[in-house]
């Protein structure tokens, strides 16, 4: 039985921000506010270990700038693995500041090949430094995004994982009609929805740990 799919989630924002009728919010309105808040809120929001994973992509000899796809990445978490082939290998460096990655990588010097060991995330784009020689196998932990919901039978799932997430229906549910309510500027109903929101957070995050502590290897002494 689905608990918690596209559908099921439109039906309880609607609910929770008392707009049941089209003439309130249309259909493609109430969508785009569903996803809109799945795309760029839940992500940080929330932050559930399932969308914690690997950005990865393989260099190019003589290349340095690789463009991030933004509708699979939110964030990195500053580490990054260099190998020439498809596995975890050696680590290497993430900056962000400018400056300090061309302190460490002058532009002088920036022509030189090799293995990188530098990747600098500016401008939706990751640099390289040295300038791979060869193709590398990179691989990135991160926070992926989670997919964007289309037809009503959508549950809720994470960019290359096909694992179904029904449990994330409320929190998704409550954060996009918070949305909505601040819009609109009806406070009271908005802090009513923050505090039921607080609580399906908490509820999550409970889930969360229960779920982590029975994977826990038991130990007989």
């Amino acid at each position: 039985m689905t608990l918690w799919n596209f559908a099921q989630i439109k039906s309880e924002v609607r609910g929770l921000t008392m707009k049941r009728s089209i003439n309130q919010i249309s259909e493609d309105e109430l969508e785009d506010f569903i996803n809109r808040y799945l795309f760029y809120k839940f992500p940080q929001d929330i932050n559930p270990p399932e969308i914690h994973g690997f950005y990865e992509f393989v260099t190019v000899d003589g290349t340095d700038t690789y463009t991030i796809d933004q509708d699979e990445v939110v964030a990195f978490d500053g580490t990054v693995f260099i190998s020439d082939t498809n596995t975890i290998g050696t680590p290497g460096t993430v900056w962000t500041d400018v400056n300090l990655f061309y302190t460490k990588n002058p532009t002088e010097t920036s022509t030189e090949e090799g293995e990188p060991i530098d990747f600098l995330i500016y401008g939706g784009e990751i640099i390289a430094m040295p300038i791979p020689d060869a193709v590398y196998y990179i691989k990135m932990p991160c926070i992926l995004r989670a997919e964007i919901l289309i037809q009503d039978a959508d549950i809720p799932t994470v960019v290359g994982n096909e694992n179904e997430y029904e449990e994330w229906g409320s929190v998704i549910a409550h954060g996009a009609a918070l949305d909505i309510l601040e819009k609109s500027g009806e406070d009271d109903r908005y802090q009513q929805v923050q505090a039921w929101y607080n609580r399906e957070k908490l509820s999550l995050k409970k889930k969360e740990v229960l779920q982590n502590a029975s994977k826990r290897p038991y130990c007989k002494f």
